[in-house]
């Protein structure tokens, strides 16, 4: 990204605050996830720049711009409808 305005520095430095958020939260189970061979550690550096660059960090990043404070800055609205508990039992977790 090219910082040819306000609007995309601002950007940019909420997607890299929100990445660095996410990663200090997420680094903790690194030794874990590769130590169980669940993944390589290319695997991983890769999944987590998805997650940095996917639409819901997008979304993030948008929220927190317009809070830059905190207040006043929620969690998205649940996009998906809780499933009773019985239909939640017989449910593999793929399909969840």
């Amino acid at each position: 990204m090219q910082l040819s305005s306000p609007i995309t520095a601002t950007e940019l430095l909420a997607e890299r605050f929100l990445s660095r958020v996410a990663g200090a939260g997420l680094d903790h189970m690194l030794p874990t996830l590769v130590a169980d061979g669940s993944y390589t550690m290319v695997q991983l550096r890769d999944l987590f720049a998805r997650l940095s660059y996917s639409a819901p960090m997008a979304e993030l990043r948008d929220r927190f711009i317009r809070h830059p404070s905190g207040n006043g800055l929620r969690t998205p609205n649940r996009r998906t409808a809780v499933k009773p508990l019985r239909e939640l039992v017989d449910t593999g977790l793929e399909a969840l």
